[in-house]
């Protein structure tokens, strides 16, 4: 049976909209103007063909399905009353036009906390980040021969999820902050892993890297005060928390507290 919908023109959802794929592979571009959940419980996909496959300008939140469009997957605008937004949490996302933004976040709040998002077109990127705001927690966020993630004067912060390209955080002028992640360039002997340019400023919290960016030339990457880089063994560096205790000096990994149970700690200092 196929279960095919081709869409004759864009369909705009203008009221608050739940859509379960069920399997179902749409052939067009959705508009979101108002708040919607996208589902996929027998998986499904939506198929932009020449442009993208969902169109924000509401709140928009995936929990799974297939999304792709030569232009973007999903492009997030600017909305006159306030920003555009959209949350992440699961799907498979990619756009395989040369030089396109799987993800495209231009003035609005992007939150991905998981799925799997990809370039896979010449120099592309897997998210770009305008003028607005992005939060990494989770995912594999990948290029296969461009850019993870860029910003222009955007503000990023990453907490974790695994990276790939041959640059992962190119930065233009906006600000990023990494606090967790794996970050790793697949091509470190041509490519810094993350780059800094007309001003922009990326601080170290954690995360793993291809380079000691405490020692690397030719980048402006800073880790933060307090914090150190640590050979790994493997070629690649972790940044980690550093505090002192009596001239002891002490390196503390970011556990989280759910990690940590039944621990005692004695000390004769």
């Amino acid at each position: 049976e196929d279960k095919t919908v081709i869409l004759l023109t864009d369909v705009v959802f203008n009221e608050d909209t739940t859509l379960d794929l069920e399997g179902v592979t749409i052939k067009g571009m959705l508009v979101n103007k108002a708040n919607m959940t996208v589902y996929a419980t027998n998986g499904g996909t939506i198929d932009g063909g020449d442009q993208a496959a969902i169109d924000n300008y509401g709140t928009l939140t995936i929990e799974g399905g297939t999304f792709t469009g030569a232009v973007s997957a999903i492009y997030n605008n600017e909305l006159e009353s306030g920003k555009a937004t959209v949350t992440i949490n699961g799907g498979e996302f990619t756009a395989p036009g040369d030089y396109c933004a799987t993800i495209e976040n231009r003035y609005g709040i992007l939150t991905v906390n998981g799925g799997t998002i990809t370039a896979t077109n010449n120099a592309g990127y897997a998210i770009v980040d305008t003028c607005g705001v992005t939060t990494i927690t989770d995912g594999q966020i990948a290029s296969a021969q461009g850019t993870a993630v860029e910003t222009y004067q955007g503000e990023i912060t990453i907490s974790g999820g695994e990276f790939t390209g041959k640059v992962i955080v190119e930065n233009q002028a906006g600000k990023v902050e990494v606090k967790g992640g794996k970050l790793v360039s697949n091509t470190p002997e041509y490519y810094y892993g993350l780059t800094n340019a007309n001003g922009g400023t990326t601080t170290l919290y954690g995360g793993t890297f291809e380079r000691d960016y405490a020692t690397a030339e030719g980048t402006s990457v800073k880790i933060a005060e307090g914090y150190k880089s640590i050979a790994n063994g493997d070629g690649t560096y972790t940044v980690n928390l550093e505090t002192y205790v009596t001239g002891a000096k002490v390196c503390i990994l970011p556990f989280k507290s759910k990690d940590i149970k039944n621990v005692s700690i004695t000390s004769s200092i």
